[in-house]
């Protein structure tokens, strides 16, 4: 039983051998109204395709985010830019508008990166995040804001 108790106390602190969101860089960008960081950053290859993965969130800087368009995020690491971004889940969700919740979209995403195929975690020291539509100047949508109401006049 020693063995056992070995291999589940191995697996047990798996997640924190293999955890490399605390040590690596976040990266921010502040343009049309809000403010992203993508964080918990770590370089990925799997089966031919080499992205980035991460937490991504963005919040409204005066006005309350309702959702984000995802494909806006583009990650680069000096001249290799970002082809696309995916929702990190099990199921292909779109990725357009995402939902805020509490006026901050908050999601696992990752980055497609062509030409990565040798890159490591130590290059996201040099990564930097940009937000850019790829098709037109529509990337957020915010709560309409509340109108003051003038008292009238009697």
């Amino acid at each position: 039983m020693p063995c056992r108790r070995t291999l589940l106390a191995l697996l047990a602190l798996l997640p924190l051998a293999t955890s490399c969101g605390a040590d690596q860089p976040a990266v921010h960008a502040a343009d049309q109204g809000v403010t992203a960081t993508a964080s918990r950053l770590h370089v990925r290859h799997f089966n031919g395709v080499d992205m980035i993965a991460g937490q991504l969130t963005v919040r409204g800087n005066s006005q309350t985010l309702l959702t984000a368009d995802l494909e806006c995020f583009w990650l680069s690491v000096g001249a290799n830019k970002s082809s696309s971004v995916w929702v990190d889940s099990f199921v292909d969700i779109q990725r357009g508008d995402y939902p805020a919740q509490n006026g901050t979209v908050s999601v696992g995403v990752y980055w497609a990166m062509k030409k990565f195929e040798q890159g490591t975690n130590a290059d996201l020291k040099n990564l930097t995040l940009s937000i850019k539509h790829p098709f037109s100047a529509s990337c957020f949508n915010f709560a309409p804001a509340e109108k003051e109401s003038k008292p009238r006049a009697q």
